[in-house]
């Protein structure tokens, strides 16, 4: 049966945030990164994006949200100072507190009254120490606990209740399967790929004649194959249970194409981007994100084996914890694995993967992907 050709358009690139930002520094991005990050303790720059970004037009409202956000930021920046010249051996548990404060501003942002919440006492996360064995890579895990700060995330991020368990176990492993920014090392101490599809060729497209828009992308069908997944159980991850896409016609004999079976009408009166009207769909695939040589790749994670459906920021973020609470708990396993195979994966993370959650954390706050490149 022969596929339908592409529906014609113009294409006007892909992001997953309703701003989008391309530039080069003479610095690091990690110094461009905080400068952004720490450019919401102006008041008057907190105040306007308040207001522009998130609506929060009344100026009590706004002025109290503005200065405890200060507070949060300021105070992760300095642990995060503090982690950047500590060893391995340390830094992790103050990266997490630096995390764990870039959070609760977020939380802020979105609940004006977060701080009198008993969420905002709470992490949310546990894991244990084990009384008699040193940790093992194969089978370690973490819990999803009480109400926490993390679950307040998890609804500032996804929109909607989190009403996970108490307790909902992750696997360390599962979670480490879907950092594209450790693939290697994952594969090199597991022996076995992630669980990532790549995005290949993603674009928003418009026909400004019928004032029409819609997704275009495609996918290596090897990276389906790899995993053990069909073309509907990949779709069923993306659609929030919608049948939204239909394969069509692909230029290239190794990929598959999926776009819009309906395309989304703008509306007579609609004079902003084109481009945000289609968050929601794009909101609803959870793209994980990964800075390239050429720009930010995409990937679409694979979890359904996962009891909760996790945002990369809230995936990271869980990470983080974990090595937090293992440098405070349980030091003779970081000594331990520091002398093991799987110590390449773990540095990998605190040294690849803290900047990524910084990132997100970055174009969360504006809602704006950025792209940094130095020169």
């Amino acid at each position: 049966m022969s596929l339908q050709d592409q529906r014609k358009g113009i294409a006007t690139g892909f992001h997953i945030y309703p701003g989008y930002t391309d530039e080069t520094t003479m610095g690091t991005r990690e110094q461009v990164t905080w400068s952004s990050i720490r450019h919401l303790c102006s008041s008057e720059i907190a105040q306007r994006t308040l207001r522009s970004t998130y609506n929060i037009s009344d100026s009590k409202t706004n002025s109290i949200i503005a200065s405890n956000i200060k507070l949060y930021i300021n105070q992760a920046f300095e642990f995060y100072v503090s982690a950047s010249n500590a060893s391995a051996n340390t830094s992790p548990l103050l990266y997490y507190y630096c995390y764990m404060n870039l959070a609760k501003a977020l939380c802020e942002i979105r609940h004006s009254d977060f701080r009198n919440m008993p969420e905002s006492y709470r992490h949310g996360l546990s894991w244990h120490p084990k009384s008699e064995n040193l940790i093992d890579m194969a089978n370690e895990s973490l819990n999803i606990s009480t109400r926490g700060v993390c679950h307040i995330l998890w609804e500032v991020l996804f929109g909607s209740h989190c009403n996970t368990g108490n307790p909902t176990n992750l696997q360390i492993k599962d979670l480490f399967a879907l950092c594209p920014e450790n693939s290697t090392e994952y594969e090199r101490v597991y022996n076995e790929g992630g669980r990532l599809v790549t995005l290949e060729k993603a674009n928003f497209l418009h026909d400004e004649s019928e004032r029409e828009l819609w997704l275009r992308f495609s996918i290596h069908s090897h990276d389906l194959e790899a995993i053990g997944i069909t073309n509907d159980v990949f779709l069923s991850l993306i659609s929030d249970g919608e049948d939204r896409y239909i394969q069509v016609a692909s230029e290239e004999s190794d990929t598959i194409t999926f776009e819009f079976i309906t395309t989304k009408k703008v509306p007579a009166d609609y004079t902003g981007p084109w481009a945000e009207l289609l968050m929601p769909e794009i909101k609803s695939m959870n793209l994980f994100v990964h800075p390239g040589t050429n720009g930010l790749e995409y990937y679409v994670p694979v979890q359904n084996h996962l009891p909760i459906r996790l945002h990369q920021l809230i995936l990271l973020y869980t990470l983080i914890f974990w090595l937090g609470s293992l440098v405070r708990y349980d030091p003779q396993s970081v000594s331990f694995l520091q002398d093991s195979s799987y110590w390449i994966l773990v540095e990998g993370f605190i040294n690849q993967s803290r900047l990524l959650l910084l990132d997100l954390f970055e174009w969360e706050f504006y809602q704006t992907e950025s792209y940094v490149v130095s020169c």
